[in-house]
């Protein structure tokens, strides 16, 4: 690269006006590549766990959209060929597809909807499961709590 380039020629010039040899030159060119091949064999690993995350992240958020769908009674959408279900998250690693980053943002906001209604469905059901203890309780002549705990 130009800054490998531009660097071993500033330090040519500092090893000619010190006097450094040969030897000790190539010796500190093969350290400095060296610590150069750690620093990027770091960055790669760095680069590598934040891709295995997102694939996790993706991974989870897709069975709890999945399971909340079960759970409404709606179709698996691999098996109704939606859109991005099932996809291989490497497939964007050779521009297959969207991001990572795009699928997951997409993925969190259908997930938080999913949620939303889960949480509606479930305040919904509790209201009717009291209504229905309410009534029960009126049908006996008892508290709503006696009725249900009597079934």
């Amino acid at each position: 690269s130009d800054a490998a380039t531009a660097a071993v020629r500033r330090l040519e010039r500092v090893w000619d006006a010190v006097g450094v040899g040969p030897e000790d030159r190539a010796a500190q060119l093969a350290e400095l590549v060296d610590s150069f091949q750690v620093l990027c064999d770091g960055k790669v690993a760095e680069e590598e766990a934040l891709l295995a995350t997102f694939e996790r992240e993706i991974e989870s958020a897709r069975d709890e959209c999945d399971s909340i769908r079960r759970a409404f009674g709606e179709e698996d959408p691999t098996q109704v060929g939606a859109e991005g279900a099932g996809r291989d998250p490497s497939s964007s690693l050779a521009g297959g597809g969207p991001s990572l980053q795009h699928e997951y943002e997409e993925l969190q906001s259908r997930l938080e909807s999913l949620r939303t209604a889960r949480d509606e469905a479930r305040r919904s059901l509790l209201e009717c499961r009291g209504r229905a203890a309410e009534g029960l309780a009126a049908l006996r002549g008892t508290s709503a709590e006696e009725a249900c705990a009597s079934d």
